[in-house]
């Protein structure tokens, strides 16, 4: 039986729901590639539903969008009614987000050890009473899941738990046990220890689960995110002051220790960093002991993360996986970068059940499956469901933001950028490559222009970012407002703008990040391993991130939008190819943009 919650499947559904269960059926590891509105949450489902309820497996649906947590809990919601099934779901998501302790709730990174160290004590009722040991012993949890039969959403899920006083994250995991789906982050399942503790409370291995990746081509740069650290001169200093206010009975003198760190760390060039550089210097096991020790002191008097488990993590990581990792100094501060994602998804997709990733932008497909170590990949693609008269993509071949033609082009690409703004009605974004290019366009037109612009600035808080969002969106009657933001942050693919909330999309230059210690370190352990680093490592991520914001103004049948691409390199025959099948990229003409237009 397929469960499908809506009456009509959309076109392309259809292919994407048979390509999900041939790809599940035959142990293939699935690659798909469907644009926005094709239906891919609704189409893996119906996809993957009947298949692990008929070998018992349970369902893993990872995506790092909050958003999209909700969207598939209420797709099982739907399903549920539908077909009067019990299909049970359980959102995961971090500790500090769902904890009821109104002093602990919303914390950071000190969040975690204030939280252990409070339950060490005894001192968390809502722990206790998930765990069977509160007052009431067993009556409390065992009441709660006895009765829970819904559907929730986290926050949801938050309030319920807050109703009984237990521990919503211990519940959690508690109904994840017996949960057919369980909806969650990528740290859940590639962090060992992380998914080793889960899957330790849920009685399940690799075996038992089938997954399906939401976005799946941020997986790479997640992973390499995983095995990623770095340390600097400022945070060992505050370390060192950490350690002279512990007391020292029973605590191994770390001071000769920290104080030679310091001074290895000063001492090194600026450039990569040998591998074995800190080996010999990090090997003994008493330090780590007496960091931790001394870090746990700190936290229970100053109520925050201490710099000293700063350190410990990155002796750790110093040590481990050297192979899949580069190191580097730049400034103060020394990076471990991670290198390779299959280090960490080959034991995933090797043994799990079965896996389907999803991504709108997956080009080039046999690339993802190389990077994340899939032997045995299937791999599929599939066109918009959309009407292609809906959409308009050109570019401009008279302009571009390469480097050494960048100060000629910038007065050409404003004067596009404020014609297209002034003479458009209706809410337009403009995506930039980098923050010096945003701020050099708008100085340019700000002045020149009754539209306002709402542009995203360096390192923005959520509120922030939420609040100018839901302003750019209010401001669409009239002639619209304008957003400035730079390619590849939250504005180009986090956020949807459905309906007339966008009309327009202005795509400055490609987005290239400049080459530094990291990227050329990425492009020779491709070029090692006889793959185009250069493709790998830069350009084709580059393409990727110019396709989600761009992939912005489309999230329906009926939504309208052009596209309008300012930089020549987008019509070279070698980048052309590397979009998705929808995109028809043809040279700008004002006639064939003002057709347009005149049927928005």
């Amino acid at each position: 039986m397929m469960y499908f919650r809506h009456n009509i499947m959309r076109q392309g559904q259809d292919a994407l729901i048979k390509d999900i269960s041939f790809s599940l059926e035959n142990k293939l590891i699935g690659l798909f590639e469907a644009p926005t509105g094709l239906g891919k949450t609704d189409a893996a489902l119906s996809g993957v539903l009947e298949f692990a309820k008929e070998n018992k497996k349970k369902i893993f649906f990872i995506t790092p969008k909050n958003t999209q947590h909700k969207i598939v809990i209420e797709a099982v919601r739907d399903i549920n009614k539908k077909y009067d099934a019990d299909f049970k779901i359980v959102d995961l998501v971090a500790k500090n987000n769902l904890c009821i302790d109104p002093f602990l709730y919303g914390l950071g990174p000190e969040f975690y050890e204030l939280c252990e160290k409070k339950i060490h004590k005894q001192m968390c009722l809502p722990y206790l009473n998930a765990i069977g040991k509160g007052p009431l012993k067993n009556i409390v949890i065992t009441k709660f899941l006895a009765e829970y039969k819904q559907v929730l959403h986290s926050n949801e899920f938050r309030e319920e738990c807050q109703k009984h006083d237990i521990c919503p994250y211990v519940a959690s995991i508690l109904v994840a046990k017996n949960a057919d789906i369980v909806v969650c982050d990528v740290n859940y399942i590639f962090v060992s220890k992380i998914r080793q503790n889960l899957f330790n409370a849920m009685g399940i291995e690799l075996e038992d689960c089938v997954f399906i990746f939401d976005e799946a081509h941020n997986l790479p740069s997640r992973l390499r995110t995983i095995l990623s650290e770095s340390l600097s001169v400022k945070q060992i200093n505050y370390a060192r002051k950490e350690f002279e206010r512990c007391p020292k009975e029973n605590l191994y003198d770390i001071t000769d220790f920290l104080e030679t760190l310091e001074y290895l760390f000063e001492k090194q060039k600026e450039g990569l960093v040998d591998e074995n550089y800190f080996d010999k210097f990090f090997k003994e096991t008493e330090i780590i002991d007496s960091l931790i020790t001394a870090g746990n002191f700190i936290i229970e008097n100053d109520k925050k993360k201490p710099y000293l488990f700063k350190i410990a993590s990155f002796m750790v990581s110093w040590l481990n996986d050297k192979k899949v990792k580069t190191r580097y100094k730049k400034q103060d501060i020394i990076s471990i970068k991670g290198l390779d994602p299959s280090f960490l998804s080959n034991i995933v997709f090797e043994d799990c059940f079965g896996a389907i990733l999803m991504s709108a932008t997956f080009s080039p497909m046999q690339m993802y499956a190389d990077i994340l170590g899939i032997k045995n990949p299937y791999i599929r693609q599939y066109e918009s469901p959309f009407p292609k008269e809906n959409k308009l993509v050109m570019y401009f071949d008279d302009v571009t933001t390469k480097y050494e033609e960048r100060k000629e082009s910038l007065p050409n690409i404003s004067k596009i950028v404020l014609d297209t703004i002034n003479k458009v009605s209706g809410n337009i974004a403009v995506f930039f490559p980098s923050y010096d290019i945003l701020e050099s366009v708008y100085l340019r037109v700000s002045e020149k222009t009754i539209k306002k612009i709402y542009f995203q600035k360096k390192n923005m808080t959520v509120q922030e970012t939420k609040k100018l969002i839901e302003g750019f969106k209010k401001n669409k009657v009239g002639f619209g407002s304008v957003l400035f933001a730079v390619v590849g942050g939250s504005f180009s693919e986090g956020v949807d703008y459905p309906g007339d909330d966008l009309i327009g999309i202005l795509m400055v230059g490609f987005p290239f990040p400049e080459p530094d210690f990291e990227m050329n370190a990425l492009i020779k352990f491709y070029d090692d391993q006889n793959k185009s680093g250069w493709n790998y490592a830069y350009l084709y991520p580059t393409v990727s991130k110019v396709v989600q914001a761009c992939g912005r103004g489309i999230r329906s049948e009926t939504d309208k939008a052009f596209i309008l691409l300012l930089d020549n390199r987008f019509g070279w025959s070698k980048y052309k190819p590397l979009f998705p099948l929808d995109y028809n990229i043809t040279k700008f003409e004002q006639k064939k943009f003002s057709e347009f237009l005149s049927k928005m």
